[in-house]
């Protein structure tokens, strides 16, 4: 994943870059209990699951 998730609703990912991680190691970085409520958060936070976002980065 490329990029940087901002404007979390809660915070938690505020800033966090995302070049070169997997799904479930930016579910820990970003202090997540596990890899399924990222993937819930982010689907809800930013339209598009991890998977796309990642594809879709240049």
């Amino acid at each position: 994943m490329r990029g940087i998730l901002a404007d979390a609703s809660d915070g938690r990912a505020d800033g966090m870059p995302l070049g070169g991680l997997s799904s479930a190691d930016a579910a820990a970085s970003a202090g997540f209990s596990d890899q399924a409520h990222f993937h819930r958060w982010f689907k809800r936070t930013y339209g598009i699951t991890p998977g796309t976002f990642r594809r879709a980065a240049p």
